[in-house]
């Protein structure tokens, strides 16, 4: 039983090799989860299934992937976005984060960047401005960037 483990130990350890890998054998070993769902979003966005992409991606949201800035951030979604199922979806996963880090009592600097970023992806422009001088206010570690941000965000059209 022993050799049996370390054979199939020995086995897998190559999947370890690459970020590919791994996520390759969880959308196998794992057809109906998070991963597979997001390898058959990026699958049917390249091949111009935007239906398929987004339901894909919904999926995704509803198993517990919660990172609408990837969306936002992924050229293989490029096509989607402007697509309103697809800001729909960006913008509810944003607004969870807003809820979770509004209840948050005391946020740190870069909390407060992170809510003002999902309040940004939620369509709450003035939020997300007011919450990123707080934490410029508030002093830290990120203080050049935040300056940057907010120059950034005060330049873009209303």
């Amino acid at each position: 039983l022993l050799l049996a483990f370390a054979a199939h130990a020995f086995e897998r350890a190559g999947i370890w090799a690459s970020p590919a890998r791994v996520l390759a054998d969880s959308a196998a070993h794992y057809p109906n989860g998070r991963t597979a769902n997001l390898v058959a979003a990026r699958r049917a966005a390249q091949a111009g299934d935007a239906d398929a992409a987004i339901a894909a991606l919904r999926r995704a949201w509803e198993l517990g992937f919660n990172r609408y800035e990837q969306f936002q951030a992924d050229p293989t979604f490029a096509a989607l976005r402007g697509d309103p199922r697809f800001d729909a979806l960006v913008r509810e996963i944003a607004r969870w984060w807003v809820a979770r880090f509004e209840a948050k009592p005391d946020k740190t600097q870069i909390e407060l960047r992170t809510l003002a970023l999902a309040q940004l992806a939620s369509g709450e422009r003035a939020a997300a401005l007011a919450t990123l001088e707080r934490a410029l206010a508030q002093g830290g570690p990120i203080d050049a960037r935040l300056r940057e941000e907010i120059a950034q965000l005060r330049a873009l059209p209303r």
